[in-house]
Parts: structure tokens; sequence; C-alpha cells
């Protein structure tokens, strides 16, 4: 069957349009929506290790100012009450170093969740 050539043309131009087009089109949107959940994952990752990172250098800088010897909450200091504050930065003590645990826990998670989806693997 021999079609003329302005027939050809439109079909090629409808082909183009509607099958071409629209899926380079749909290629393109999950390559941006991929991207960008991988660039999220990415982020609350890198956000869960500083946490992580914070917590314990903060509760061990907690530890050394005021529980060390000499320290107004050393429990070992003969003949002076602790301070009334001892017992708060106890229980931060306590809360940042469950922080440092919990948290790279999270962020591997996320970790298992970007290589579940794979969503770097698609973008490049």
């Amino acid at each position: 069957m021999k079609m003329p050539r302005q027939e050809m043309q439109a079909r090629y131009k409808l082909f183009d349009r509607f099958v071409l087009k629209d899926q380079k089109a749909y290629y393109e949107r999950a390559i941006e929506r991929n991207t960008q959940a991988g660039t999220q994952v990415n982020r609350i990752r890198a956000t869960f290790a500083l946490l992580t990172g914070l917590s314990a250098t903060l509760a061990g800088l907690i530890v050394q100012i005021s529980f060390t010897t000499g320290t107004a909450c050393n429990p070992v200091k003969a003949g002076s009450e602790p301070a009334s504050y001892c017992g708060t930065l106890e229980i931060v003590i306590i809360v940042l170093a469950i922080c440092s645990v919990a948290m790279p826990v999270f962020g591997s998670i996320f970790s298992t969740l970007s290589d579940l989806y794979q969503w770097d693997k698609l973008t490049n």
C-alpha cells in the first residue's frame, strides 16, 4: 500500500508528537521527580548524621564540664551539696545519649529507603 507523501508526513508528525515526545516528557518528569526524592533522602540522612555527632559531642562536653573532679555536680566531691541543676543535666545527658544511638538508626532507615527505590540509579 503506497501512501502519498503528505499523508506519511502527517502520520509521522502524529507519531512524533503523541508517542515520541510524550514518552520523552514522561521520562523527563520521572527523572526530575526521582532526582528530587533522592536529594531529599540524602539531605535527611546527612541531617541525622549531623544530629548524631552533635548530640554525642554535646553529651561529652556536658559530662566533662559538669561531672568531672572538682566541678559542682561531682558526686564524690566531699563536703558540699551538688548544684540544683545537676539533676537536669543528668536528664539532658541521658536524652543526648539516646539520641546519639537512635539517630544513626533513623539514618540507616533512609539509606535502606534510598537503596530500595534506587532513585540515584534512575537519574544517572
